[in-house]
Order: structure tokens, then sequence, then C-alpha cells
């Protein structure tokens, strides 16, 4: 990217000539969550520094050293003391003053949409610019018409990968109600089969929740679920002879759209079973929410799947699937998702330089003030 950023020729008349140039912005303040902390500061750190600009970075207090190591590989391969500058610290304190600051010109912070609040709130000091990557509440909206084999897997896979403590988690299941009672005998087989214990143990499927703090918020999250009437399939509770944060893949069925467990992040390894009966009231489900993050459709009709693509209101969208996300492609985040373009190529400098306006006259005669 450093040596393809260009700027843009507006068109000449005979006495002029206009020109966009694209420049650093200066100092960018990048603040990142515990998970995932080596890609998403990659994902931070990439496009800040290709297009030109120093950064001051703050990973987790949860999850600080591998921060530090890509600090030591940058200085290892030559980049320029005080091109990357690391600092550890609890969000309120070290994270708050970073935001600040009169020498920050953009936050560009990854996290919960509560935290990121109070970053628009701190980006009015100077009146910086804002790039944020919030959280998610992704609705899976399975189709009969389906192959149920790779839908119960990335059912699976969407919701308990890292016990749910993912923005992209897909903690909600949207299922024609033809087809619910197999999806969900499939869902309940597969659930109980997943090994869970130490996460260093590779025969191991799942490991635990990141902090004792987070489990008590899952376990609030569930009481409630079951308080307002889901009915808890499996799960529930933290794993039987275990100590520590061990809480196990967790299912409700018979969830409505109104209730708290459909409609805020819980960050947990916590599934969601919804049914629909058309494409309307699926579509109408999956954007009855306050995020829109991503969302995943399942289904072989390819007119129906570019139809609803459309109508969700999500910043990434998975057919079928969906492979890999490369690099070069934009991701948006809809309402409580996010502010601005995570990665991208045209996008990411459009994030991270300024736009400059250069109006050149040619003209070797000039209007008079008027006598």
């Amino acid at each position: 990217m450093p040596d393809k950023i260009a700027g843009k020729c507006y068109g000449t008349l005979p006495d002029n000539v206009t020109m966009q140039f694209r420049e650093p912005m200066g100092v960018i303040a990048s603040i990142v969550p515990w998970n995932f902390p080596f890609t998403n500061s990659a994902i931070k750190l990439a496009p800040s520094l290709a297009c030109g600009n120093t950064v001051v970075f703050k990973p987790s207090e949860l999850s600080p050293l591998s921060a530090l190591m890509l600090a030591e590989m940058a200085e290892e391969v030559g980049l320029p003391p005080g091109v990357l500058n690391i600092i550890n610290g609890i969000g309120a304190e070290a994270g708050n003053a970073l935001v600040r600051h009169p020498g920050i010109d953009k936050i560009a912070f990854t996290g919960r949409h509560q935290t990121g609040a109070l970053m628009l709130e701190a980006a009015k000091v100077g009146m910086k610019g804002i790039l944020m990557e919030l959280g998610g509440k992704t609705p899976s909206l399975v189709f009969p018409d389906a192959p149920l084999d790779h839908v119960i897997n990335a059912a699976i896979t969407g919701i308990f990968m890292n016990l749910g403590q993912v923005c992209v988690a897909g903690s909600r299941l949207l299922v024609h109600q033809k087809q619910h009672d197999e999806v969900v005998e499939r869902l309940l087989q597969k659930a109980k089969n997943l090994r869970q214990g130490d996460p260093t143990d590779a025969s191991n499927h799942l490991g635990c929740i990141a902090t004792p703090s987070h489990v008590n918020t899952i376990e609030t999250y569930v009481e409630k679920a079951k308080g307002e009437g889901a009915r808890m399939l499996i799960g529930g509770d933290r794993l039987k002879g275990t100590t520590g944060c061990f809480y196990r893949p967790t299912i409700f069925d018979g969830v409505k759209p109104g209730m708290t467990i459909a409609r805020e992040e819980v960050f947990g390894p916590v599934l969601s079973v919804m049914t629909f009966t058309d494409e309307a009231e699926a579509v109408r489900i999956a954007n009855d929410c306050d995020f829109g993050l991503m969302a995943n459709i399942w289904t072989s009709d390819g007119g129906r799947a570019l139809r609803i693509a459309r109508a969700l209101k999500a910043g990434r969208i998975a057919i079928n699937g969906g492979g890999a996300l490369r690099a070069n492609v934009p991701v948006y985040g809809y309402k409580l998702s996010g502010i601005g373009a995570e990665l991208g190529f045209e996008e990411a400098i459009h994030e991270y330089t300024n736009s400059k306006a250069v109006l050149y006259s040619l003209s070797t005669e000039k209007t008079p003030w008027p006598e």
C-alpha cells in the first residue's frame, strides 16, 4: 500500500487544475480487546503504518504480551524509533488518557459498544477522527433447501469456537419451522460430544472463559433468558469437576425476538434458536436487533441468497459459509456495530489519511477588485 496511495485530479479547465492529495493523519491511538490480540493488532497497525502514520497502541490489560512481542519484531526489522509505541494499562485510566490526549489525531478502537460510546465522547476533545469496530449479534438464516450437514457444523463452530468470545459469533440461529425439530436434534447431538477442558490439550474442543467476572456476566444472561421464557436444552452451568472459568456450551430454544438473550451480546457459548415461516419474517427477525456486524445465509437458491443479502442490515454477509475474508475486503458495521471500515484497500487509505484539495490557477490575468 505505501507506494500506491494516490490522490486524484478532478479535471482541468484552461485556467486551472484541481487536485486531491492524500497525506498521513499524524498519530493514531489504537486500542484492541483481549481476544485474538495478535490478529487485532495487525488489523489496526498495518494500514495505520502503511499510510505513513505513527501509532500509540494499547492492548487489553488481559492480554498485553503479544503487542510487546510485536514491538520487538518491529525493532528487529528496523522500524524507526517512535513510529510504533506500546503502552499498557487499565482501559479506564491509560485508555482514557490516550484518547483524550491533544496529540492524538484519530482513535481506532475495537471492543464493546458501551466503551465505544465513551470513545465518541473522548473524541470531542480536539475533534478527533474515529474508527470503531464494536459488538455483534450475528443471525444465521437457515432455509429448507440448505445443506444441513454444513449448517450444523457451521452453527456449532460459529457459536462455540473460542467459547463464543468472538464479535461475529453466530449467536442467533433462525430456522424455518418445518426443519426446526431436525436441526435442534442434530445440534444437541453435536454439542453433547464436544470435549471441554485444558485448552493446551489438543484432544479438547473447548477451553474456558477469559475471566471470572465474565463468567458471572454469562450466568446473568442465562438466568434472565430462563426467566423470560426461553427453554434451555443443554448447558447453562459450569463444567462439573473443574474449577475456574469452564462454562458449558448452552443452547436455548423457543427464543423470541424481544428477549434479552436475542438482543444483547452475551460474548459467550450461548446459542438462541428461533423460527420463521417465510423470507420476510426471517429478514424481519434478523434485522430486529441493535447490532449489524455480520449475518449468515444458508440456502441452495442463489436468487434468494442475494435477495436476502441485500435486505439484511449487516456489514458482512456470509452465504453458505462464505469462505475466508481477505485483507483487501472492507468490513463495516451497521447500527451499534461500529463506525467506518476495517481492512480494505481504498477504504483503509480513506480511514488513515487526510484529504487535501489543491486548486492551482494557471491564469496569467487576474480579475481585479471592482473600482
